[in-house]
């Protein structure tokens, strides 16, 4: 008996109700095509959500380069000092140089800033900071000549020509760099004892330049 009614409502519901199982099954498949859409949606917002966040670095970037540049145009700093830079050499011939004698370079090609005086060859700085010298001296190789570069009459570097036996001609030089303070003078000092010649035809030269001012101060 249990049979025969379990039969007859299984023609019923192939009958009556025939588009149940379809029914089911098309509720099964828009779940399915809601979460895959569910699904693409999250991956959509991750990839949205980070390049956001790379273009978010990218204006943080520019903004703290921004806010750099408008500190560094309003802190209020001293303006930076002009350029000092010269350079000298010696024309003419010097003879008969004693010990202690300042050396006197007669053509300045530049001389910005004015730092150098062509009257006694003395540079003297016109701000605070730390400058590079470089000098060098042309002989004859019979003789052996000496220079001291002298800060406020302290030596701060030397050269020294070796003597040739052969008569060759040779050439001293040296470079520095010193920290010096506004009003500091420098010059070149020829220090040995024979009355050498110094050659001259721009063979023999004496140069320097700033390449660190110490003016630039910040405001509170």
């Amino acid at each position: 008996m249990f049979r025969l009614v379990t039969f007859i409502a299984s023609i019923l519901l192939y009958y009556v109700y025939p588009t149940a199982g379809q029914q089911l099954s098309a509720v099964t498949t828009n779940q399915q095509e809601l979460a895959d859409s569910l699904l693409s949606f999250i991956a959509d917002e991750k990839k949205l959500t980070r390049s956001l966040g790379l273009e978010m670095d990218v204006l943080e970037m520019e903004m703290n380069k921004l806010k750099a540049f408008r500190q560094n145009v309003t802190c209020g700093c001293d303006p930076l000092p002009n350029p000092v830079v010269f350079s000298t050499t010696m024309q003419n011939n010097t003879q008969l140089i004693g010990i202690g004698q300042e050396l006197i370079f007669d053509t300045v090609g530049t001389n910005v800033g004015n730092g150098y005086d062509v009257r006694h060859g003395t540079f003297t700085a016109p701000v605070d900071g730390v400058y590079e010298f470089s000098f060098s001296v042309h002989v004859e190789g019979a003789t052996v000549v000496g220079l001291d570069l002298k800060k406020n009459g302290v030596v701060i570097a030397r050269s020294r020509s070796s003597q040739d036996s052969y008569g060759y001609y040779n050439m001293a030089t040296n470079m520095v760099v010193v920290e010096l303070k506004a009003g500091d003078d420098v010059w070149i000092e020829h220090t040995t004892a024979d009355s050498n010649t110094i050659f001259g035809r721009s063979l023999t030269s004496f140069s320097g330049q700033l390449i660190l001012p110490y003016t630039v101060k910040q405001t509170k």
